[in-house]
């Protein structure tokens, strides 16, 4: 019998957080005697969860600083280590095959750098998930692809996931990927068919933004255009 962690960290939406979800849901479908554990800092209400899968709530730690300005540091806040413990913890109790981390190899506030030679001591196979659009070359750099030996990359994982088109990441990222060998492209995570809604047929343009700091400029560079759009019909999330 497989067991899968799931590791989502989620800060401003829920995002991570349902598309780790939908996979789990789906996996299990098919890995009837496998184990999906769905590791979260947040608490979500999910109705019918299949019987092989489980939520695990992590501890609640309060930090003032943006998530960002602290997983890099050098020294982490001692808080980090509620979370690194908590993992560990999970990770010795539970005893996953898969470790899957969602968002950023380091983690939310970079207490995977503590889990992370754990993972490795246990042999634990560890799978990172990203999308195929992450950031300008710089800071996708710093938060994906840095080379400096205490902090975690993307290619320190076994395997990455890349929720996209190949086409499309490579042409922004070709430059700076290592090792190309780890990427596995899914495509798009779509709706299975014969559960899409029959309102979404007549939607003409779809637009979704992330929480980064850019998100709302470019909300308000699309708003200046839809008045142009009139007899379009224009969905913004």
């Amino acid at each position: 019998k497989m067991k899968y962690m799931f590791y989502s960290s989620d800060f401003h939406g829920i995002g991570h957080f349902t598309r780790n979800l939908k996979i789990i849901i789906f996996l299990s479908k098919y890995c009837m005697t496998s184990k999906f554990y769905l590791v979260s800092n947040k608490k979500f209400v999910v109705d019918k969860l299949p019987k092989n899968v489980k939520i695990l709530l992590m501890p609640h730690i309060s930090l003032k600083q943006r998530p960002r300005n602290i997983r890099y540091k050098d020294v982490l806040p001692e808080e980090v280590d509620i979370w690194a413990k908590h993992l560990i913890k999970l990770v010795s109790d539970l005893k996953p095959n898969v470790f899957y981390s969602d968002l950023n190899p380091n983690g939310g506030y970079g207490e995977l750098r503590k889990v992370f030679p754990i993972l490795l001591k246990k042999r634990i196979k560890t799978i990172i998930g990203l999308r195929d659009i992450l950031d300008d070359k710089a800071q996708t750099i710093k938060e994906w692809m840095t080379s400096e030996a205490d902090k975690l990359s993307i290619f320190d994982y076994d395997k990455i996931f890349v929720f996209g088109e190949k086409e499309i990441f490579e042409k922004l990222y070709s430059k700076i990927v290592k090792n190309i060998n780890k990427i596995c492209f899914t495509g798009y995570l779509l709706p299975e068919k014969g559960n899409s809604s029959s309102k979404t047929k007549s939607i003409d343009i779809f637009a979704m933004f992330g929480g980064g700091g850019k998100a709302i400029d470019q909300v308000n560079k699309i708003s200046h255009i839809l008045n142009k759009m009139k007899n379009k019909k224009v969905v913004i999330l």
